[in-house]
């Protein structure tokens, strides 16, 4: 009886130790610690891998932050640099801003007792009334692997930064198509002002914006334009009301999105986004959007799906 004693006084002193099953998300000094021994939903786990990650970064404790990558990221050669330059950008208070969550896709699996499970996640907020985009991807399972828990990538950009980013990360992408920025560069903070890129929120969206003097119309107007002769493509257009300020292709296939301002009639901005089947192609569809939100039930041009014809 006092052996069987004995054990339980040493078992429950394991589990009141350490990062046990007893203890809080609090007494363990990073997620991973606390993903092996503790069971986390999808967001549930982002939402605690963005208070271990952020109460760090706004202590400045670059150690206790780097703790919460995984093993691969944490051991890379290069992984200092990224953190030594990610602490140098990032703006303190931050994370104190009330925050929005983005489910962006997750994977797992479950084979011969092994569970492993990889979610990735963004968050938006404003502070100092700035737009900001938290990215994250994360392994919150791995019965097998524990060295795989913890954060894959990291990225802070503000809306100017995100856009710029998004601009060259498309080129990239061109050149070639396995290139996978998260793996490349797993740590990053990108901010940048006016002054630097000039960018516009457009349906949620960050573009960089290019002040190109096209003439603005009202919605009626660019409605009539764009449905005198869709298949005639976009190059009408420009002809006559001049170059679009945003003109970017998409990550998969040859679709193109061309984006003008239009005539505001409240103050609030508004825009034509326009899709076609490519470079100067026929118009897919078009709508009025404004910074948060697009008005599908009154589109500009109705869908249309695209041909393979010019």
């Amino acid at each position: 009886m006092r052996k069987i004693a004995a054990v339980l006084i040493i078992t429950t002193c394991m589990f009141l130790s350490g990062c046990g099953f007893l203890k809080s998300l609090d007494s363990c000094k990073n997620v991973r610690e606390y993903w092996k021994s503790h069971y986390s939903s999808e967001k549930t786990a982002a939402d605690q891998a963005y208070k271990k990650l952020f109460e760090a970064a706004e202590n400045g404790d670059k150690e206790r932050f780097a703790d919460n990558f995984t093993e691969e990221v944490r051991t890379r050669s290069d992984f200092g640099v990224f953190l030594d330059d990610f602490f140098a950008k990032y703006p303190k208070g931050l994370s104190k801003s009330e925050t929005q969550y983005h489910a962006h896709g997750s994977s797992g699996a479950y084979d011969n007792g092994e569970k492993k499970a990889i979610a990735h996640c963004y968050y938006t907020l404003t502070f100092e009334d700035q737009r900001y985009w938290i990215s994250m991807g994360y392994c919150y399972s791995s019965t097998k692997h524990p060295e795989e828990l913890g954060i894959m990538y990291l990225s802070v950009m503000n809306l100017e930064g995100y856009a710029l980013f998004t601009t060259e990360n498309q080129a990239r992408l061109y050149e070639d198509p396995d290139y996978e920025y998260t793996k490349e560069v797993p740590l990053v903070c990108i901010i940048l002002g006016e002054d630097t890129v000039k960018a516009r929120l457009i349906n949620e969206v960050p573009y960089q914006w290019l002040d190109t003097g096209a003439k603005k119309l009202t919605e009626d107007e660019m409605r009539t334009l764009l449905n005198e002769d869709r298949d005639a493509g976009i190059k009408p257009v420009i002809e006559k009301i001049g170059e679009p300020n945003v003109a970017t292709r998409s990550y998969a296939g040859n679709s193109y999105t061309y984006i003008y301002e239009l005539a505001s009639s409240d103050g609030e901005p508004l825009y034509a986004v326009i899709k076609t089947s490519k470079e100067q192609g026929r118009i897919i569809d078009a709508y009025a959007c404004t910074a948060d939100k697009c008005d599908y039930d009154n589109p500009l041009c109705g869908f249309k799906k695209p041909t393979t014809a010019p």
